[in-house]
């Protein structure tokens, strides 16, 4: 299998990107957003031989949360809303897809890189990995 070491894109318009109906994206919460990525991550690569090893929160905060340039504007979720009973709209916990920009930190070109770009597999071909894209491009 090839391995692909770098890609690059030059931004020269504004990204676009439509979600589905009753979707949208938001940041990193908080604590509860972890077992959401981690559950996202075990059902987005179930079944891939080079999956790598086992994902934990622990890990989750070794590779995120600890790392000097995290910040939780990087990490986007691509979530379902739903009504609730009042009428108002709020946003399921269960992920359809997320994202996270991170920075390569290599002077002179201090680049945005994504680090993961993962969708739900009942979530796929329906531009949810277009718009969680759009975001990072944007935030980059």
């Amino acid at each position: 299998m090839s391995k692909i070491l770098r890609l690059s894109k030059r931004l020269t318009a504004r990204p676009q990107a439509t979600l589905p109906p009753s979707t949208t994206v938001r940041t990193f919460i908080g604590p509860e957003d972890v077992e959401a990525w981690l559950r996202l991550h075990r059902a987005a690569l179930s079944g891939l031989t080079a999956a790598g090893p086992i994902w934990t929160a622990v890990r989750f905060e070794r590779e995120f949360l600890d790392k000097p340039d995290w910040s939780p504007e990087h990490l986007w979720f691509a979530v379902r809303e739903s009504p609730t009973p009042s009428g108002d709209v709020t946003a399921v916990a269960s992920p359809l897809g997320t994202i996270a920009l991170g920075c390569d930190g290599r002077p002179p070109h201090d680049c945005a890189t994504i680090r993961w770009l993962m969708v739900a597999p009942e979530a796929r071909r329906r531009g949810i990995g277009a718009a969680l894209l759009a975001c990072a491009e944007l935030r980059a």
